[in-house]
């Protein structure tokens, strides 16, 4: 069955601090590549997979890679608009990027208001040692109330390769697909 033939399309926004591993994420997902070394997104980069969540019942996802980096933030904000999904990332060996999510995820709903996104925050990088482990309490992002989705992963050995993107899944997403 050819999957790039799609009946529901779905935008979803990677955010989240400069080398949390966003891009990582979205290779391992949409390539199935791991590369020990990435270059840094330069404002937004665009990545697309297909899924069959049901016979005959085919989805692309569209995965908007942005920047964490300040300079860009102007040029990424324009792509919040029309995403029905956004995983807000951190680096789980990194506290100051937990701690960034909150302005991520108030950035995002300022722009989209009144539409709605599902939120899914991923904890990344669980393969580290060392440094101070940052892990979420109550459930979702913070500030937003308990009963969100939470995930870590490790994109290098594909393990829980699927675990946010399974979660931002067609059953989880608002009534807004484009046929």
């Amino acid at each position: 069955m050819d999957l790039t033939l799609w009946q529901y399309q779905f935008r979803i926004i990677m955010l989240g601090d400069s080398t949390v591993g966003k891009s990582s994420l979205l290779k391992r997902y949409t390539e199935d590549l791991f590369l020990d070394t990435i270059n840094q997104t330069v404002g937004v980069d665009f990545y697309v997979h297909f899924l069959e969540v049901e016979p005959g019942v085919r989805v692309k996802l569209q995965f908007w890679d942005t920047a964490g980096q300040e300079r860009f933030r102007s040029v990424t904000r324009s792509y919040y608009r029309n995403s029905v999904g956004c995983l807000l990332v951190f680096d789980l060996s990194n506290r100051a990027s937990f701690e960034h999510v909150q302005d991520w995820h108030t950035e995002v709903l300022e722009r989209v208001r009144p539409h709605v996104v599902l939120f899914v925050l991923v904890g990344h990088k669980s393969d580290l040692e060392g440094g101070a482990r940052s892990e979420p309490r109550g459930g979702g992002a913070p500030g937003q109330p308990a009963g969100g989705t939470v995930c870590g992963g490790l994109v290098q050995d594909g393990g829980q390769r699927d675990a946010g993107c399974g979660a931002a899944g067609p059953e989880g997403l608002p009534g807004s697909a484009q046929r």
